[in-house]
């Protein structure tokens, strides 16, 4: 829709609008009243507006939203503007040789949420001392098999199970303590870490069906126990087995990247087998232990639709994942800086530089905890 309408000799009215526009500002609506020659008020406008300059050293802006006034007092022409910006120019260094140079510049807070995730506390706790001495790995677990489980929001019918998800299952550190009983193994694991996974599978087996688990476990919610549903458990109908192709995991490192992050009421839950040395460890139930259908599949949760930071699954979430939203970023002349804010001085201050030229990558700590 494009309407111009005229208002008497000094009032326009100019609407631009298009339900299939790219962006919200290319749809502009502007009233404009326009003075005669001898008036002091040479036009009005409100609504979208530029301010466009002659000169090269200062640019004029576009986009704008707000009002716009030009006056003249005999020889002297004032042009005053108040709005907001509604878009912003970028510009792009091309060297020779085609490749594109960006800069960005993250705020610490900015990680990427509700993507990457540790499949246990364990493999959080040795997180900084598995890569303390890079490029050498520091690990003894190597995780063989996962299965990466959610909330089937697009009511898929391929690859579905009835889950119950567990936050203690495989915990070394237990929170439901009055319930579960602290094993002999740090490593994760459904029979060493502690007994919650016996204790579902003899006293509690009648959750394999999905339909008495709320009648089992509901009723330890109040004391002595306190295990309490959308915190120690989720009893989730229907989840949906994520695909290889939409996740990858490190073997080593033990944690998760999904392609897509996941919305606050989804939940997210695995279960995996791994090995330390020659022993073989699992924690959950996988699709191919012979557990079949409509019996549900005890697994480890890792994200509940209760987010409380003070739970251990807060915890479980990756928080030093950044994406600079570019592809395709060349190894070469790669470079990285880390600064913060000193609050002693309110200067911005550079801990690391990492920078990484052909195949070498030269690091400098310039500042120290």
């Amino acid at each position: 829709m494009n309407v111009v309408g005229n208002i008497g000799e000094k009032m326009k009215l100019t609407t631009n609008y298009n339900t299939e526009a790219s962006f919200d500002f290319e749809n502009k609506m502007k009233l404009e009243y326009t003075g005669y020659e001898d008036e002091i008020i040479k036009k009005l406008e409100a609504g979208n507006v530029s301010l466009p300059l002659s000169g090269s050293l200062i640019q004029g802006s576009q986009s704008l939203f707000g009002i716009k006034a030009q006056l003249q007092f005999g020889r002297l022409k004032v042009t005053t503007v108040i709005s907001q910006q509604e878009g912003q120019a970028s510009t792009i260094d091309v060297p020779p040789g085609g490749g594109q140079v960006s800069k960005f510049e993250i705020p610490v807070d900015q990680y990427e949420a509700n993507k990457h995730y540790f499949l246990s506390n364990y493999f959080k706790d040795n997180y900084d001392n598995a890569l303390r001495n890079l490029p050498i790995i520091n690990s003894s677990t190597n995780i063989s098999k996962l299965e990466v489980w959610i909330t089937n929001k697009n009511s898929s019918t391929e690859n579905t199970r009835d889950i119950v998800a567990f936050m203690d299952l495989g915990e070394y550190n237990i929170f439901s303590s009055a319930f579960v009983s602290q094993g002999t193994s740090v490593y994760p694991s459904d029979s060493l870490s502690n007994n919650l996974y016996n204790l579902m599978n003899t006293q509690y087996l009648s959750n394999r069906d999905i339909n008495t688990v709320s009648q089992s476990l509901d009723p330890l919610a109040g004391p002595p126990y306190n295990f309490a549903p959308q915190q120690d458990y989720v009893r989730l109908v229907g989840a949906r087995k994520l695909n290889q192709n939409e996740y990858t995991f490190n073997p080593r490192l033990g944690y998760i990247s999904l392609n897509q992050s996941l919305n606050s009421n989804e939940v997210l839950a695995v279960a995996f087998e791994y090995t330390v040395g020659n022993t073989v460890l699992k924690v959950g139930d996988l699709t191919t232990a012979g557990i079949n259908p409509p019996k549900t599949l005890f697994v480890k949760l890792l994200k509940s639709t209760n987010i409380n930071p003070k739970l251990p699954t807060w915890d479980l979430m990756m928080k030093n994942v950044y994406s600079v939203g570019s592809f395709q970023i060349q190894k070469e002349n790669f470079k990285l800086n880390i600064i913060y804010n000193d609050n002693s001085d309110g200067l911005k201050k550079l801990i690391i530089c990492l920078c990484q030229h052909r195949k070498s990558i030269y690091q400098a700590s310039l500042l120290s905890r």
